[in-house]
């Protein structure tokens, strides 16, 4: 199967797959907009290279810098200059001011938690919105 085709790859760290095809949610988020984005769980960037392609200015986050280096090298090779990056894992080890953000996309990463810590981890990306976002 050539990579064109390939719907899902298997991340780096074992944590599941990312999917190389924007869904309608991962398609709207690229959509350029004034403001910071925030991608949570960005893999290999497949969604965040678009959205920089668009114009937009992206802090990129995964829990495995293997997958932030591969986005940074990706984006410096295309010329992409709004690019900022946070390894670590979410929500714990990641820290923003209230209504930092514009737009925030956590696809393929709710699954793994439990219903409380996605109640805990909604509330804290809820204050990292901008009102309005």
């Amino acid at each position: 199967m050539s990579e064109e085709t390939t719907l899902f790859v298997p991340t780096l760290n074992k944590q599941g797959y990312a999917a190389t095809q924007l869904d309608p949610f991962s398609k709207q988020f690229t959509e350029y907009d004034n403001g910071e984005f925030l991608e949570i769980g960005s893999a290999f960037g497949f969604t965040a290279l678009k959205a920089l392609e668009n114009g937009v200015s992206l802090t990129a986050n995964d829990l495995d810098e293997q997958h932030i280096q591969h986005l940074q090298n990706a984006a410096a090779q295309q010329g992409f200059n709004k690019l900022k990056t946070k390894v670590g894992s979410f929500p714990d080890q990641l820290k923003f001011p209230p209504c930092s953000f514009n737009k925030i996309l956590i696809s393929r990463v709710l699954h793994f938690f439990t219903g409380q810590q996605i109640k805990s981890a909604l509330k804290q990306v809820f204050n990292w919105l901008e009102e309005g976002g």
